[in-house]
Order: structure tokens, then C-alpha cells, then sequence
């Protein structure tokens, strides 16, 4: 049945093409909300029914998205995909992140923000609710993330989605930064952007998801938050440590990727989440409406690895430098790199020591890659 309103779902999307500037809503048909669920179902529907098209031609489509859970208080809800052919597999692809872009996507009013199109020129994705512009963004361009995110800050409020000089440079690793602390990480969506000269988005909403039934929806999330409570993975683990919590679980479950992935016995505990917590003092970070908190950021601003970089620049490489971890996880940040894919290039094709990982991630982000067939 046809709900009579949206209850979750703004019935909005909105359309750029970059190439003309034309701004355009779109209002999808329900059923197509209804039956491609979420930011991933509705975003892969969008860029396949665009057909096969090269990854980063003006054809390809880069759509940022998010689901009918998002931007209200379900715990954990505060997520958003960025959708397009990939340029590293040739196929469509999604990369998913936290942070408020989501947030202040489906406050704004729109399901999806669909892009399309090259600008002839450096652009920004100026968004507040129903006001919408296309502004020159030279003055940005060749600038890192964070120098990116900082300039913009003085500029306005809302959340901030931009890619790096990895995305300029159209690295098939490239990531896209949301805030500084958050990414869609994977598949190259970076890339895409670059290609189309889109700097970056900002966005702003001032509204509020509808829900159907207050009541009814209270309720469950009041169980989910209990549930979340009684998970001692989730309430002792990462809502103290992090997800770096996740390296001693896995290497006491033998999966730890070590060497490569071809095995062997590498010594964690150097690189697990309670030596981090002692070193580096860091504060807790969380998603809109997520009660865990998983992210973390030294008190002095800077930021800490993830269990996933800590796992593809430690025991992949063969690394139980934790410092050396957290420089290699900032560079690549910097950039716009994926820390998943760097690591694993670097390991595939073997370096002499740890400490050549930092310098080999900067010729990376700069396009002076020296590593073979890289």
C-alpha cells in the first residue's frame, strides 16, 4: 500500500549536469523508492539504467544517496553511498561513509543528488535546502583535503564532500572526504569527480524527516539501543577503543591479512586498540543519530586509523609501527587516497621497509608512483 505522505523519503532528487550548469528536480516514482531500498538499492538502479558507459567520460553518472532511515534518530542511520562505474573494476560500484552528508542530504530535501556531465572549469556544489548553485572553484584546485575543507569552512556552514590532488589527478584509488574524518573510500568514486572538475559539495538542510508512526518508531529504536547496550563487542569494544578494537578480534579469529594475505605469524599486539587509547589520548566521535561512537581523533585534531588501515599498513606489510600507521593513514587522507587499496598496491609489489610507506604514498597522491606497473 501507498503510504498517503513520504514518511522517510523526501520524493526528490536532484540533478546537475555540470556541462550546461541546468539544475533540475526529479520527483521518482514511489515504487522505485520502494523497491531499490536505500541510498545503495536507489543509486545503482539510477547509474544502471544509464547504461554502460566509460567511468570517466562526461556519460558516467555520480550519484550521492541515502535511505529512508537516514536523517532521522534510528541508531546507526547516519550513512550516505556515492554510486557510479568505478574506474578501478569498470563495473557499478558504491563506496559508503559517515558523517553528516547524508544528514544534511535528506534534511536539504532530496533522496539522491545525481551528477552528470564535466564543467569546463574547477567547480564547487553550493546546496541549502531548495537553493542551489554552481560556483568557480579554481581557487581550490590543487589544494589537499584538508587546506580544501579548512578554506571552505571560512566560507559557510553544512557538510562538506571533496576530493584531494588524488582525485584531480584521476588515481583509480581516489577517495572522496566528507568533513575531513570521513570518506567514501572505495573504487575510485574520486576519481569520478575529478573528471568531472567538481571540487567539491557542500550542502545544508534545515528541514525534517516525516515518520509515519512516532509512536510505533520510538519503540523500536529504544530496542535497538538496548541491544546495542547488551553486545559487548559493540558497548566494551568499539564504543571504548574504536574500531581498531576489531585487530585483536580478528587475529585471535585467524584472519588478520598478513604478507599479502599469504599468511604466516605476525605479532598484533603492538597495533591493538587499547595501545592506541594509552598513546595517543583521543576523543570520541559519532554519525548523527549513531550511539556508538566508533570514530576517533586525537585531542589535538589529529586523526587515528581505522581498524581497516591499521590491518592493510600492519600486518599486510609486515608493519607493527603504529606511528608509522597513523602518518600513512594521514597522508593518504590528505590526498584522497584509499587507505585499503594503497596498502594492498604496495604490498603486491614489496618495498624494502616500513619506512618507505609514507614517501610511496605522496609519489601516489602526486602521480609519481615509481613502484612497477603502478
Amino acid at each position: 500500500m501507498k503510504p498517503d505522505g513520504n514518511f522517510g523519503w523526501c520524493r526528490k532528487i536532484l540533478e546537475v549536469d555540470l556541462s550546461d550548469e541546468s539544475i533540475k528536480e526529479i520527483s521518482p516514482p514511489y515504487e522505485l523508492l520502494r523497491c531499490y531500498l536505500g541510498g545503495r538499492g536507489l543509486g545503482v538502479r539510477l547509474v544502471y539504467d544509464n547504461g554502460r558507459v566509460t567511468p570517466l567520460s562526461p556519460d558516467n553518472l555520480l550519484v550521492f544517496a541515502a535511505g529512508p532511515l537516514t536523517g532521522t534518530p534510528t541508531p546507526a542511520s547516519g550513512r550516505a553511498s556515492v554510486v557510479t562505474r568505478s574506474p578501478a573494476t569498470g563495473t557499478i560500484f558504491d563506496a559508503n561513509a559517515g558523517g553528516k552528508f547524508g544528514y544534511e542530504l535528506k534534511r536539504a530535501g532530496f533522496d539522491a543528488i545525481v551528477l552528470k556531465g564535466r564543467a569546463d572549469r574547477p567547480v564547487i556544489l553550493e546546496i541549502e535546502d531548495d537553493e542551489v548553485e554552481i560556483r568557480n572553484g579554481d581557487d581550490l584546485w590543487g589544494c589537499n583535503l584538508k587546506e580544501t575543507i579548512r578554506i571552505m569552512r571560512q566560507q559557510g556552514t553544512g557538510s562538506i564532500a571533496a576530493i584531494g590532488r588524488a582525485g584531480e589527478r584521476l588515481l583509480s584509488i581516489a577517495s572522496i572526504g566528507v568533513d575531513g574524518s570521513h570518506y567514501f573510500a572505495r573504487g575510485g568514486v574520486g576519481a569520478v569527480m575529478g573528471s568531472k572538475k567538481l571540487k567539491a559539495i557542500r550542502i545544508k538542510g534545515n528541514g525534517r524527516i516525516s515518520i509515519f508512526d512516532e509512536d510505533a518508531f520510538s519503540h523500536h529504536r529504544r530496542t535497538i539501543q538496548r541491544m546495542l547496550v547488551a553486545s559487548p563487542t559493540i558497548d566494551k569494544g568499539l564504543k571504548v577503543f574504536g574500531t581498531p578494537v576489531l585487530v585483536k578480534i580478528a587475529e585471535w579469529m585467524g584472519i588478520l591479512p598478513v604478507d599479502n594475505f599469504r599468511g604466516g605469524k605476525f605479532d598484533a599486539r603492538p597495533l591493538y586498540g587499547s595501545r592506541l587509547r594509552s598513546e595517543h589520548p583521543s576523543k570520541r566521535r559519532a554519525c548523527p543519530s549513531c550511539p556508538i561512537g566508533c570514530k576517533r581523533e586525537e585531542r589535538g585534531g589529529g586523526e587515528l586509523p581505522e581498524y581497516e588501515t591499521i590491518a592493510m599498513f600492519g600486518p599486510n606489510l609486515l608493519n607493527d609501527d603504529l606511528d608509522l600507521i597513523i602518518e600513512a593513514n594521514r597522508i593518504c587522507n590528505d590526498y584522497g587516497i584509499d587507505t585499503i587499496s594503497s596498502g594492498s598496491i604496495i604490498a603486491t609489489h614489496g618495498i624494502s621497509g616500513p619506512c618507505e610507506i609514507p614517501g610511496l604514498i605522496e609519489e601516489i597522491g602526486e602521480g609519481k608512483n615509481r613502484l612497477k606497473g603502478g
